[in-house]
């Protein structure tokens, strides 16, 4: 069976402008439009034999101003895991306009928390609330099958266990791996930076063994710094490096 590769993305952004509209710490994961378009061209052009899914997280507005005439133009689609309170709300992230045609041409749209915040640092009430404002605000675009990104790729058993007990049946998180959907509970992916070389990005489409332990690495090593740290810490540590 060929390897599932999942490919996730941030914000996209066209001129110096932009990019310095996206808050400091998301900036590492935003990608230059012609870079995310060259890689595209990659993805298309794919003779690996691999499946290649395409998402976006968070819900920023180049994924419909950017990233939907880009991947129309090679005949894609992509998945959108949208911060609900974000919506219509925070500069620079999507309305139900964008959603409504992102939706039109094909995309999924799925959830990614209500706030952002780290299920994780949730006590119940506060996961359960995550989970059910998220969903009932996107209850007309989730489909039959809703999915749901686990904000910051931070899950447990219980994330796991309350999301399926709020109805989201597919579940994805953001380790470096490719997948099995018939094996994995939660969907790994590849997270794309602003720093991916297109050599890097080659590499992840032709599944080789080397390009996993290259990004298996880094991810284990920020891991185990997270469970030592706290979630909330070493996030407020990154951003205040990032910043």
């Amino acid at each position: 069976m060929s390897s599932l590769v999942i490919l996730m993305y941030h914000a996209l952004w066209s001129d110096t402008q932009e990019h310095q509209r996206i808050a400091s710490e998301d900036r590492a994961y935003a990608l230059n439009a012609e870079v995310f378009e060259e890689q595209v061209a990659c993805i298309a052009a794919h003779t690996y034999g691999q499946n290649i899914q395409i998402s976006f997280d968070d819900g920023h507005a180049s994924a419909c101003k950017i990233a939907l005439p880009v991947l129309q133009k090679y005949d894609l689609t992509a998945s959108l895991f949208v911060t609900t309170d974000w919506l219509g709300k925070r500069d620079g992230y999507c309305g139900d306009e964008e959603l409504e045609q992102l939706k039109e041409a094909g995309w999924s749209i799925g959830a990614h928390g209500h706030t952002h915040r780290f299920f994780t640092t949730l006590d119940e009430n506060e996961l359960a609330q995550e989970l059910e404002q998220s969903q009932f605000r996107l209850k007309r675009y989730l489909g039959e099958r809703p999915s749901l990104s686990f904000p910051g790729g931070r899950f447990g058993r219980r994330e796991i266990e309350m999301a399926r007990e709020y109805g989201f049946v597919s579940l994805y998180g953001s380790r470096p791996a490719y997948s099995d959907p018939a094996r994995d509970i939660v969907l790994p992916r590849y997270a794309l930076r602003d720093n991916t070389s297109m050599r890097s990005f080659k590499n992840i489409l032709s599944a080789k063994p080397t390009s996993r332990i290259a990004h298996l690495a880094p991810y284990y090593f920020k891991s185990g710094l997270r469970k030592l740290l706290g979630d909330d810490f070493y996030h407020s540590v990154y951003r205040y490096l990032r910043s």
